[in-house]
């Protein structure tokens, strides 16, 4: 009789485990550690990205006047800009 008992038990609790897989599933879906190194990955991904992108460019415009002693007015104007690049080899 407590073979029959044993025996039964255990057989209904094999039919209603889950696979491996589903078990681990669940387990990374309910673990909050890992949701928490998750987005830690994600983060670190986006910093490691936004140390690739190019800086903003600059954007320059002088204006000087010069006034010698010994003549007329000279303006004089000027525009720049700048772009910092990377090289290949860097």
């Amino acid at each position: 009789m407590k073979k029959f008992l044993l025996s039964s038990l255990v057989f209904s609790t094999m039919l209603s485990a889950d696979s491996f897989e589903t078990f681990l599933q669940k387990a990374v879906q309910n673990s909050p550690y890992l949701k928490s190194s998750s987005l830690e990955t994600e983060v670190a991904k986006q910093e490691s990205n936004k140390l690739l992108r190019y800086e903003n460019p600059s954007l320059g415009l002088d204006y000087s006047q010069f006034n010698p002693d010994a003549g007329s007015d000279d303006d004089g104007y000027s525009v720049n800009i700048s772009q910092p690049i990377r090289l290949w080899g860097v």
